[in-house]
């Protein structure tokens, strides 16, 4: 079962747009070390991941953004492992409940997409779905070491500048507007197990 009271720290940024969103939560110790490890290796020996842009699909390609456009990284797309594909479900639904529940936020997952970064992989900034209102990306790794860096950088709608670097903290996930630039910054070459997250795209429930 997740922290029902987890560490959240809310950041508030300025949009061009009045009318978008605006808040970003880091939400810490969500997950337990025990969570987080039967997680990953669920996740990691059961599930089937592959070099972006390597399904061959024209859909799948778009949907993942692959290394043509800017990304090198493992993606699990397809078809999956009932037992990987129900943990990925409880995870998002563990953070619907509480952003529900804790920020009168209620959401539905509209898109799932799980990434394994290493050391020598790159992403570049992007927005989400149009259809999403937040995105929450979640890090999964049962132990982090501060030096291997690996966060998530936000920026503000001129992406000249950072809103927000999400720390993979384990057990931790940040939850920020869909249209807002984000990327992904593979860890240091010490790092051998790689970052794993998982980057729900959620639309609000109607």
């Amino acid at each position: 079962m997740p922290n029902q009271n987890p560490i959240v720290k809310k950041v508030f940024v300025k949009r061009k747009n009045s009318q978008d969103e605006n808040r970003i939560y880091s939400v810490f110790d969500f997950w337990s070390e025990d969570e987080c490890k039967y997680f990953f290796d669920e996740i990691t020996k059961n599930g089937t991941f592959r070099p972006a842009g390597e399904s061959g699909s024209e859909r799948e390609n778009e949907l993942i953004r692959d290394s043509e456009h800017g990304f090198k990284n493992l993606c699990m797309i397809g078809i999956q492992p009932v037992s990987v594909t129900q943990v990925i479900h409880k995870i998002g639904q563990n953070i619907i409940d509480w952003s529900s529940k804790k920020l009168d936020i209620h959401l539905d997952i509209h898109y799932t997409l799980t990434n394994w970064f290493f050391y020598g992989d790159y992403s570049t900034a992007h927005t989400d779905s149009k259809s999403a209102r937040f995105t929450a990306i979640t890090f999964l790794n049962p132990v982090w070491n501060h030096n291997h860096g690996s966060g998530t950088m936000i920026f503000e709608d001129d992406p000249r500048y950072l809103a927000h670097y999400a720390y993979p903290s384990p057990g931790s996930f940040v939850l920020f507007p869909s249209n807002m630039f984000h990327k992904a910054v593979p860890p240091e070459k010490m790092n051998t197990q790689g970052r794993l997250s998982i980057a729900f795209q959620l639309k609000m429930r109607e």
